[in-house]
């Protein structure tokens, strides 16, 4: 009997993620559709996507584009199930709705990808839903945000987003030392 397996790694700790991120901004979805992109191998079902968003504000370096396009993987169709051989660190993204996202510049400007491909036990490391499309004061860290964001969305009428938060909170606030808990 043979197996195949690969590495998946531990989630990262706020501040670590901010350190490889080269931009973290709060943003709003436009649009989100399938792109050829030769960076991101396919690995079925997943393929790179393309998020066109409207930056709110920066967080974290230099960008002077209000409209980006965000490249990362996400399965081509969201109700398939299971996966190939492979599962990338992937995000999916809702039309109209507001996150904190950490990306790395390319080449081209204006467009985004994402910061990981390799798959962390934190299936959304560098995505956040925030609770509202309003600007984040420029002194606000990153830490400091997401905290502020997943704390008002516990205000929500949305009884799935009170849940998500509460998830992300309980995972950046766990010293227990489960797999999945940052100790933020």
């Amino acid at each position: 009997v043979a197996a195949w397996s690969y590495f998946v790694s531990f989630p990262l700790p706020l501040d670590k993620m901010v350190q490889e991120a080269d931009i973290v901004i709060k943003a709003t979805v436009l649009s989100t559709d399938q792109t050829p992109d030769e960076t991101f191998k396919p690995y079925k079902p997943f393929i790179a996507y393309s998020t066109k968003m409207k930056v709110i504000s920066v967080l974290k370096g230099q960008l002077s584009e209000k409209k980006i396009d965000f490249h990362h993987y996400d399965k081509d169709n969201p109700k398939s199930y299971g996966s190939g051989n492979y599962e990338p660190q992937s995000y999916h993204f809702q039309e109209g709705r507001t996150y904190i996202v950490f990306a790395k510049l390319t080449k081209t400007p204006g467009l985004l990808r994402q910061v990981w491909d390799s798959p962390s036990l934190k299936s959304d490391q560098g995505q956040v839903i925030a609770a509202d499309n309003k600007p984040i004061h420029a002194t606000t860290t990153v830490k400091q945000a997401i905290w502020e964001e997943l704390v008002h969305l516990l205000h929500s009428s949305d009884v799935t987003l009170i849940k998500y938060a509460i998830g992300q909170l309980h995972s950046m606030s766990c010293t227990d030392g489960s797999l999945c808990s940052t100790a933020d």
